[in-house]
């Protein structure tokens, strides 16, 4: 698309002129040239040229180079410290694990390079001495709303499983319409996730949570019937109508744990643990997500002290609780003022906000086990009573009668 121009950042300039200068086209590729035409600033900038990566390292010998994956033909320039990752047209060979090509072949042509590419939005390049190529209607998908599949979808799935969950996840993220062929051969290839490692599904499910979008997106992935293969527990005992679980995302905020909380609530602990722990999570992500998930109901004892014990259980995420018993229809009005009133008001929330410590305990002859039944046992009362937490007053108590 000759004459069509979009103005890009100096760095990524500097990278283009340098391998253009030594006889090699080069453009702005993928998901970054994707962003830009969206008027967005990419997160990630990637650069395809027909420049081999030997041929790349050379261009760039006087910059910071990481050969991030020679094999595969990519080479990672850091200029005015911001990463670019540059790597030479391609053409790749047959998938055996449903995941990445065995080998790749090096071309010369940038149209072989991009049909290779997994949707249309993602297919074009951009250089500004060769303007826009997009073979595959890319720049009309996007101005649509659509995300479609380049060339044959059921190819492209069956190429790469984990470009099913990475359809939703765009989804959620640009809040597009999966296309109608997309979306079946998504559905009808999703055996392929078997093959994907815990590790890229936690990633992508959790970008498509916390996405603006996730309500849509994540009814388009239970309509295709991917939950099973992702979450399989939770598929199969179906809490609620998917409409809901949608409906709940909307309302709570884009938040990982409440979200993914959200998914899980009203089932068993044990099969939260089951497919969660599958997911292979962080330690703070697997401890927020069952401790939202243990208690389904709210407490109905909404009275100041009964609040701050409830806020000292749940800590930062005492709101994200709150938020998961409204989405599962519970009025929470009350304990929200409370919660409120009592944070403005201040009050001990743990051991350590005592106005008395371990030593001073120790001071007036309380050692061993009863030090910390002591130090438990001031926090009780403080909880009930906010404006005992005085020094004085804390020791008055604690002294052996």
């Amino acid at each position: 698309m000759a004459g069509f121009q979009i103005k890009i950042p100096g760095f990524v300039g500097t990278v283009l002129t340098r391998l253009r200068e030594r006889g090699h086209s080069a453009y702005i590729v993928g998901g970054s040239l994707r962003d830009l035409l969206l008027g967005g600033v990419p997160h990630d900038w990637d650069v395809t040229t027909s420049a081999r990566p030997e041929q790349t390292l050379a261009a760039f010998e006087d910059f910071t180079t990481i050969p991030t994956g020679l094999k595969h033909g990519t080479v990672t320039v850091l200029v005015d410290r911001i990463p670019i990752e540059i790597t030479t047209y391609r053409v790749d060979g047959t998938y055996t694990d449903s995941r990445r090509p065995d080998s790749v072949t090096f071309t010369d042509r940038i149209s072989e390079d991009l049909a290779r590419r997994d949707f249309t939005v993602n297919a074009m390049a951009y250089s500004p001495e060769g303007g826009l190529v997009d073979l595959y209607g890319g720049k009309e998908d996007l101005q649509a709303g659509i995300l479609r599949a380049v060339g044959e979808p059921q190819r492209r799935f069956t190429e790469d499983a984990l470009r099913i969950l990475r359809g939703f996840r765009f989804s959620a993220q640009l809040d597009f319409t999966v296309e109608p062929a997309t979306l079946a051969a998504m559905s009808d290839t999703r055996e392929g996730l078997r093959k994907i490692s815990a590790e890229r599904i936690l990633a992508e499910l959790s970008r498509l949570l916390t996405a603006p979008a996730a309500p849509r997106a994540w009814g388009a992935l239970c309509g295709a019937k991917v939950l099973p293969l992702i979450l399989p527990r939770t598929a199969e005992i179906q809490t609620r109508p998917t409409t809901q679980t949608a409906a709940g995302l909307d309302n709570l905020p884009r938040d990982l744990a409440p979200r993914m909380a959200w998914l899980f609530f009203g089932m068993p602990q044990e099969d939260i643990r089951a497919d969660l722990g599958a997911l292979k999570p962080s330690t703070k992500l697997k401890e927020d997500v069952l401790r939202l998930t243990e208690r389904t109901a709210p407490p109905t004892d909404a009275t100041p002290p009964a609040v701050r014990r409830m806020i000292r259980h749940y800590g930062d995420l005492t709101d994200a609780v709150l938020s998961l018993w409204a989405c599962a229809r519970y009025d929470v009005a009350a304990l929200q003022e409370t919660a409120d009133q009592v944070r403005a008001e201040g009050f001990c929330q743990s051991i350590a906000d005592l106005a008395v410590s371990g030593n001073d305990l120790i001071a007036v002859g309380i050692r061993g086990k009863a030090l910390g039944e002591t130090l438990k046992a001031l926090l009780e009362h403080v909880t009930d009573r906010p404006e005992d937490n005085r020094r004085d007053i804390l020791l008055s108590l604690a002294r052996p009668q």
